[in-house]
């Protein structure tokens, strides 16, 4: 079985209420069978609102991108090597969308923010809880992987 990412934006008075608002709103669009791939595999959730600054997140981006590319001048050449570059290139390209579209309205901030921490390995647990941003009053973002 594999995996499928999923972004979800959902309302309620509290993450809790929209949280349970999604899981029921992807259980009626795509079943209760399992294995969809949506937020209705997920049954808890990490609040991560206001744990991560923009700087938080650019320092992180610049470790993991260091660590990276240590890692793709160890590899040998061959395919290898290519995947460490490659892996360096997509971390690399995920820190410049986060740039530009972290200084924008609520909603791109907290796609971008999402976006981010998933590139950085937050919510790449398929079987662990949903990660959870504030959008903005009564408004919250959902991410994460589900198994599929």
């Amino acid at each position: 079985m594999g995996a499928c990412d999923f972004f979800t934006t959902a309302k309620g008075r509290t993450a809790e209420e929209a949280f349970r608002n999604a899981v029921s709103n992807a259980q009626y669009q795509c079943g209760h069978g399992g294995y969809t791939g949506t937020i209705a595999e997920k049954d808890s959730f990490t609040d991560l609102t206001g744990r991560f600054k923009a700087f938080d997140i650019w320092r992180l981006f610049k470790e993991k991108i260091a660590k990276l590319k240590a890692a793709a001048k160890s590899e040998p050449k061959g395919w290898q090597r290519d995947n460490a570059k490659s892996a360096v290139a997509h971390v690399e390209h995920a820190y410049k969308h986060f740039r530009e579209r972290e200084k924008k309205d609520a909603v791109s901030k907290a796609h971008a923010m999402a976006d981010a921490l998933f590139s950085l390995d937050y919510g790449d647990d398929k079987w662990g809880p949903a990660m959870c941003l504030r959008v903005k009053r009564g408004e919250y973002l959902f991410f994460g992987l589900a198994s599929s």
